[in-house]
């Protein structure tokens, strides 16, 4: 009895390893991918002299990018479990003194207003203050991070500002504002 348990036993191994291969690679072939879990590593590449600030530079193009997957957001209400963004793109240059990073990703919408129940366009990148690699999430005690938030309402005040001055840099006279005068479209955070 126990020869033939065995005997099935190694069968059936075979079988088992051969739909596990089946399945991994019909999986790879629909976009799922089999690890997740990986380490990216953005480096960011020296350029000498002033950094590019408008992303149609071609310096830009002399760096090389990372995908980054995203995932859905279940945190905070509302929540959106799917994505309607999938990856972001990710770039960065440095002079020695400081550093850029752009980042892109393909949105069919411009939410650049803050309306209930939907958030913004935005994104942020988080930079140890440590050796000690933090919880992912905003960082956690005694593991802070830096945070550097772009926000593109914030943007659009930046945008919008730039129009009231006439061609020679002088604002024109101002009318009542509720929101200030923003000089930057990030939010330099700790978490």
């Amino acid at each position: 009895m126990e020869c033939r348990s065995s005997n099935y036993t190694y069968r059936r191994v075979p079988r088992l390893l051969v739909l596990t291969i089946l399945l991994g690679l019909l999986s790879y072939c629909l976009g799922v991918p089999l690890v997740s879990s990986q380490g990216l590593f953005l480096r960011s590449a020296y350029s000498p002299g002033e950094l590019p600030f408008d992303p149609k530079s071609p310096r830009w193009e002399k760096t090389s990018p990372i995908v980054v997957p995203l995932s859905g957001q279940v945190i905070s209400s509302p929540a959106h479990p799917k994505l309607s963004i999938e990856s972001l793109t990710v770039r960065s240059l440095h002079n020695g003194k400081d550093i850029v990073f752009l980042v892109e990703w393909d949105d069919p919408t411009k939410n650049d207003r803050l309306t209930a129940g939907t958030f913004r366009d935005g994104v942020a990148l988080a930079f140890p203050l440590n050796d000690a690699l933090p919880f992912f999430c905003m960082g956690q005690a005694g593991n802070y991070v830096n945070i550097w938030h772009w926000k593109a309402d914030w943007q659009a005040d930046i945008d919008r500002h730039k129009l009231d001055e006439r061609d020679d840099g002088v604002p024109r006279p101002r009318t009542l504002e509720l929101r200030p005068r923003r000089v930057s479209s990030v939010e330099d955070l700790l978490g």
